[in-house]
């Protein structure tokens, strides 16, 4: 059975890792401002977040990690707070706006992500989770147009990073909720014709 101390022994176990990975992220960023990424060392992360090395590789296997484990934890934290609608309501605008607003939020970090030359890594996230878009919308019983799907999410996913890629280009005009508008209207279409091929 497991005790009260091993639960909190735990929760101070993840407390610090969450504020270690929080340190060496912060600390990327911000030798990001001065140096190229490719002249970043592993000792000049360590040294700026204060942390030690052995702690920097129990986390991450190279400095590449912090960035997509980060690019991660954002694509799967707005994909768990639009699951429900992707099941029930569909409000395709929410989508589109809770899209660009969550980017908005994450502005340098996308530049951090620019500056180290990872963004086809993003491209591949947003492939990857327009498939799993799809997956929460398609019949249960569906099996059909595989191929469809694969490139139906690659269109998806490379598109919907261009539109990004391009508004922070545009310095994030128009609004968030201007372009999320585009991006619902856009997944309106999709899910339809989502719909449409799974029922042939």
């Amino acid at each position: 059975m497991i005790t009260i101390e091993e639960i909190n022994t735990e929760k101070e176990r993840d407390l610090r890792i969450k504020r270690s990975r929080g340190l060496i992220y912060d600390a990327l960023v911000r030798l990001l401002e001065d140096m190229e990424y490719k002249d970043i060392t592993i000792k000049d992360i360590t040294g700026e977040a204060a942390v030690s090395r052995p702690t920097f590789y129990r986390l991450y296997q190279n400095k590449d990690e912090i960035l997509l484990k980060y690019l991660d934890e954002i694509f799967e934290e707005f994909f768990s707070s639009i699951l429900d609608n992707l099941r029930k309501e569909r409000n395709h605008d929410v989508l589109g706006r809770g899209l660009f607003n969550k980017w908005k939020d994450n502005r340098d970090f996308f530049v951090a992500l620019k500056k180290a030359d990872l963004l086809f890594k993003v491209m591949e996230r947003f492939v990857d989770y327009s498939a799993l878009f799809q997956e929460q919308i398609k019949r249960k019983d569906s099996k059909k147009n595989t191929h469809f799907r694969r490139y139906l999410a690659n269109c998806c996913g490379g598109g919907i990073f261009m539109m990004l890629y391009s508004w922070f280009q545009d310095d994030l005009n128009p609004g968030a909720s201007d372009i999320g508008e585009v991006l619902g209207r856009f997944y309106k279409y999709i899910f339809e014709e989502t719909k449409y091929y799974d029922e042939r």
